[in-house]
């Protein structure tokens, strides 16, 4: 029993670091905060999506902000559709125009210029943020909250020492693979 209870505490704390990890990792790439990062998780988690499923669609929302700012026709088009301007994101950090795009195409009537404009600025897997974007059309703030409550983000520190602890857990499988050689 000491062992199977041993062998669940392992594999709970990989799991944390690999977690860390991966929210550390998301928020260096796409310059949103951990905190933002977390809340994501617990509001993907509700509609059936991931962590896994950021990446690529930040990549193409960032070509789209970029091709707004240079003036770009069809971008400009897609963020009046959703009712953006390129002054509406002046100024702003990452995570503050997610927010504000995820709130105004929450809040835009359900059919195809919603799901355009989401295709538009997030690519394929824009048509899967849709649920998400609804659930959070006023606003990120309940779904903050709710994470905070459930214990589902870790401030700065706790997510350095998970990412930490799983950098050591990596370590050592790497010289567990060389002795068994």
């Amino acid at each position: 029993a000491a062992a199977g209870s041993g062998a669940l505490v392992t594999a709970m704390g990989r799991n944390a670091g690999k977690y860390a990890e991966q929210v550390n990792q998301i928020a260096s790439q796409t310059g949103l905060t951990t905190d933002l990062v977390q809340v994501l998780n617990v509001a993907f988690n509700r509609v059936g999506l991931g962590l896994g499923d950021v990446l690529p669609a930040f990549r193409k929302f960032s070509s789209e902000i970029e091709n707004l700012q240079a003036g770009k026709k069809q971008a400009t088009a897609t963020f009046d559709a959703i009712g953006l301007s390129a002054d509406d994101l002046k100024g702003k950090r990452p995570d503050e125009i997610f927010r504000l795009v995820g709130e105004k195409l929450g809040s835009m009537d359900e059919g195809f210029a919603r799901t355009n404009a989401a295709a538009e600025l997030f690519g394929r897997s824009g048509l899967r943020f849709i649920p998400l974007f609804r659930d959070v059309a006023g606003g990120f703030d309940q779904v903050s909250a709710d994470a905070h409550r459930m214990g589902a983000v870790f401030d700065a520190v706790r997510l350095q020492q998970l990412d930490t602890m799983d950098d050591k857990f990596d370590d050592l499988d790497t010289s567990s693979k060389a002795l068994a050689r």
